[in-house]
């Protein structure tokens, strides 16, 4: 549990900072200002909308009812497909009552995700590690799962939402860099607790079995330190072999 929390919390600051520079100085996020933006603002005021996620145009549930024909749903239905076919076309997210530019309480909440994130990625990675291989194995478990979230959902808004494909294309490579930096993190957290436990028990082996040995080099007046360093690097290097 306690590998798990530390490598929350290194993974989420990782994942936070890449989302930073990512955002901030790496110019792939680019979002256009919208021409008469204020004339846009004081018509969308004018409509009463409440706060939401609309998609436009939208075909309005009252005009087919089970009164009307099959021929004149048919005229309704065609009519919608010509409106939306002509355009413009668009999802909107929309919040009737402003916010803050960037709050604090934003980055507060965004690391906390990013944390979550990282817990959850470091959760699964421990419950599959007997299978994962060496440390790479590990690092593309993670990454594996970031191309399943890019796919899964920047690429899915592209095909369904009509996101443009650049900016589908730039979220996904977003996540899957995001990954690949968590994967690297996760992957040496747990190759480091892997490999204390490691050298704790291959130490703790070398010294049974060489105990008459130890003793005979410390009868013969051997330096202890000596005898200390050479069974800590035989075990160390057994031991880090083992983890990569």
């Amino acid at each position: 549990m306690v590998r798990i929390v530390i490598a929350g919390l290194l993974g989420g600051a990782v994942l936070f900072i890449w989302g930073a520079v990512s955002w901030v100085w790496v110019p792939w996020h680019q979002m256009a200002k919208l021409p008469q933006e204020s004339i846009v603002q004081r018509a969308l005021q004018s409509t009463g909308a409440d706060s939401g996620v609309y998609r436009f145009p939208m075909m309005d549930p009252d005009a087919i009812n089970e009164s009307m024909s099959d021929e004149d749903k048919s005229v309704v239905r065609e009519a919608f497909a010509m409106r939306h076919k002509e355009g413009p076309v668009g999802m909107l997210v929309y919040n009737d009552e402003g916010s803050d530019w960037m709050p604090m309480m934003m980055h507060v909440k965004g690391f906390l995700l990013d944390f979550v994130t990282a817990v959850v990625a470091a959760t699964m990675m421990s419950m599959a590690v007997s299978s994962l291989g060496g440390y790479f194995g590990r690092v593309l478990f993670v990454l594996l799962l970031g191309v399943y979230v890019a796919v899964g959902t920047s690429m899915m808004n592209w095909n369904y939402m009509l996101y443009p494909l650049d900016f589908s294309l730039h979220l996904a490579a977003d996540n899957v860099v995001a990954a690949l930096l968590l994967g690297l993190v996760l992957a040496a957290i747990i190759a480091l607790f892997l490999g204390s436990v490691g050298i704790y028990g291959v130490i703790s082996y070398i010294v049974s079995q060489r105990t008459s040995e130890i003793g005979v080099r410390l009868a013969l007046d051997a330096d202890p330190k000596k005898v200390r360093r050479m069974i800590l690097m035989q075990g160390m290097g057994l031991a880090g072999t083992g983890v990569l």
